[in-house]
């Protein structure tokens, strides 16, 4: 049913009740009228008659039905923005078929294509320079590597909620950092993979504090 419709009928049945007598709010969306402090029937668009409420907490997951795509900050149907501020606060996560994404996921991708692309170098370079040590190039190729990583995280991760992001990271994940230093600190030629591969905790943890923090919101 369309929107002009739906204004039609409620005016209409409007008219045929008797003057003392409402018509008792619902949501729309869960069709359901009890509302709580925590949870009240707002009009959070231009939208009038039988659509005009929708309970909060269904609105908020209305809007982030889809955690994959960006929340949906104004109504399908009158095209007003959601009147409700804590809509756009809500965190979106990138998609996961994205190659920046494919490769902050899972570093081995990462690691492994910064070696083919060393190697092809290699073949094109003049032979005293192939003689390099094995440690030369292994740690020119971790650096590459973190480098790489760094930047895709930098310009990747996106947060709205700063303040809290950050207090989730100092809080429950301090040790990441610290343990990736102690990798970095007993860095060789072989066991810099590990600290390579540790790379892919930063984007887990990045994706776990989004998704802590829209349930956060939605609470």
């Amino acid at each position: 049913m369309g929107l002009g419709a739906s204004n039609c009928l409620y005016h209409k049945t409007k008219r045929l009740m008797p003057a003392d007598q409402e018509v008792v709010p619902y949501c729309r969306i869960c069709y359901e009228t009890n509302e709580g402090p925590r949870n009240p029937l707002m009009v959070p668009c231009g939208c009038r008659g039988s659509l005009q409420h929708i309970h909060r907490e269904c609105l908020l997951r209305w809007v982030v039905g889809n955690p994959e795509q960006p929340p949906e900050t104004a109504c399908r149907l009158c095209g007003e923005p959601y009147r409700v501020p804590l809509i756009h606060r809500l965190e979106t996560y990138p998609r996961d078929t994205e190659l920046r994404v494919v490769l902050l996921r899972n570093p081995v991708v990462l690691i492994l294509l910064v070696h083919y692309l060393l190697a092809a170098f290699l073949n094109a370079v003049p032979p005293q320079l192939r003689k390099m040590r094995f440690v030369a190039w292994a740690n020119f190729a971790h650096a590459i590597v973190h480098l790489t990583y760094l930047g895709l995280f930098v310009f990747t991760a996106r947060t709205r909620n700063a303040g809290i992001y950050m207090y989730q990271w100092l809080r429950y994940y301090s040790f990441v950092p610290g343990f990736h230093w102690v990798l970095l600190k007993v860095y060789t030629a072989h066991t810099g993979y590990l600290a390579d591969l540790w790379l892919g905790v930063y984007w887990f943890i990045h994706m776990r504090i989004l998704r802590t923090i829209n349930e956060t919101i939605l609470h």
